[in-house]
């Protein structure tokens, strides 16, 4: 009888709110997630920050085999390479999942994957959404947006894009346009 209360024990894991996480469905990789996404799908997930955006509050969390963005209402946003395990909600379809997470724990720091060599063809249907990609082209344009970001107008081949540059000194770039 005292075995099986101990074993019980050690299988019930209750996480900072005291929920009980024992029977949430873990994606071992995040390419699993897909697979899963179904509204309302709790899972926990484990990857390295590849984007950390505390006003927008959005991550996209990268392991070696996907990526999946994660809506993070709390202030305590994570970093830019930190290694986390995040439990949630899933919401979306199977070809862009958002989980909507419940909690975050951070396991200390994680080298993100080199990023992806991509092209804008490859971006356009959404099989690389929150990846971590490298891409080329040419800047026509630039601005400071009014949350202070900088904004590039970037053209690859035809097509243009918009990147955002986060936590970028706004006051600099003002002087050197001045100039």
């Amino acid at each position: 009888m005292m075995l099986m209360a101990l074993l019980a024990a050690s299988t019930c894991r209750m996480n900072k709110y005291g929920h009980d996480t024992a029977d949430l469905p873990i994606a071992t990789a995040l390419r699993d997630v897909g697979e899963l996404a179904r509204n309302g799908i709790r899972i926990r997930i484990r990857g390295v920050v590849t984007y950390s955006d505390a006003e927008l509050k959005l991550l996209f969390v990268q392991d070696a085999s996907g990526a999946i963005r994660v809506n993070w209402e709390r202030r305590d946003q994570p970093s830019y390479h930190d290694y986390v395990e995040v439990e949630g909600t899933l919401s979306g379809n199977s070809a862009e999942p958002v989980l909507v997470a419940s909690s975050l724990k951070e396991l200390g720091n994680g080298p993100a994957d080199a990023p992806l060599p991509a092209s804008i063809d490859t971006l356009s249907p959404g099989k690389l959404d929150a990846h971590r990609v490298e891409l080329k082209g040419v800047v026509h344009s630039s601005l400071i947006e009014r949350s202070g970001r900088l904004a590039l107008a970037v053209v690859c081949g035809n097509r243009s894009f918009r990147v955002r540059v986060l936590n970028y000194p706004a006051s600099t770039f003002y002087r050197w346009s001045i100039l």
